[in-house]
């Protein structure tokens, strides 16, 4: 598994927590369905400014990343 898919599954997962639908997400982060499918799906290499302006539309942050993908908050260290 990629980090891709990682952070693909966390955004997915956050997105359903608040019960919005990708066309709500990708809205509220000025993006592309399709481009928020993708980068849900882990089939794209997105910039880190979209990861945070999906990231800041989601009121999540970087550390819970960490927790997710690495299994520990980073942002600490």
């Amino acid at each position: 598994m990629t980090i891709y898919r990682d952070i693909g599954r966390f955004i997915r997962d956050k997105r359903e927590h608040k019960h919005w639908t990708v066309a709500e997400l990708a809205e509220l982060s000025k993006m592309s369905v399709t481009a928020l499918e993708n980068i849900e799906l882990g089939d794209a290499d997105p910039k880190w400014s979209t990861v945070r302006r999906i990231f800041n539309s989601l009121s999540v942050n970087v550390g819970e990343l960490n927790a997710c993908v690495y299994g520990k908050d980073l942002s600490l260290i």
